[in-house]
């Protein structure tokens, strides 16, 4: 499990010579993160299934084979037993991952000769965002997400409240593994 905890804080100001005036831009943001990785993680356990496994029939000598006939299938046995192990020794990794976050954002101008400062822009910011990534294979992995963030406006003239929400699954296939 991991937790995470961020605190950025941005400003930025700079000076007109030629209008007398002092731009300022800020932005500071808080964000809280929450994420869990499962190794090992069955996806047909969720249902209560079991993973079947296949045994070798034929164990004994078969009619009218040789002892080279017979070592032979039983190598040929084992090499797919191998291969089965070796396909099922991968782990299938299920991470969870929850991110929780404040922004407030703003830009004022400050008139230097009348002291007068008037804000020009901004907005504050509230985002919740949750990704489920499911390795299925070395190659393949499947990812579900879902974001919504909530916008508003420092100035009601400039801008309009909005929400924001995005959902998806997507498929990564890696073919340099």
């Amino acid at each position: 499990m991991t937790l995470k905890l961020e605190y950025r804080t941005t400003r930025a100001i700079t000076l007109s010579m030629t209008s007398a005036q002092i731009n300022e831009t800020s932005s500071k943001d808080i964000v809280f993160g929450w994420g869990y990785k499962i190794d090992d993680f069955k996806i047909n356990s969720l249902w209560g299934g079991k993973a079947k496994v296949k045994g070798t029939k034929g164990k004994g000598k078969g009619k009218g084979k040789t002892d080279a006939e017979d070592d032979k299938q039983k190598k040929n046995n084992n090499q797919q037993q191998n291969s089965r192990s070796s396909k099922s020794n991968f782990a299938h990794a299920l991470n969870l991952s929850f991110d929780f976050s404040f922004r407030n954002q703003d830009a004022l101008r400050r008139d230097i000769q009348t002291g007068l400062t008037e804000a020009t822009s901004g907005n504050k910011a509230i985002k919740a965002s949750f990704q489920a990534s499911y390795a299925i294979s070395r190659m393949v992995s499947l990812s579900l997400y879902y974001d919504r963030q909530r916008n508003a406006p420092l100035l009601s003239s400039s801008a309009y409240p909005t929400i924001t929400q995005d959902f998806g699954l997507s498929m990564k296939v890696s073919l340099t593994r």
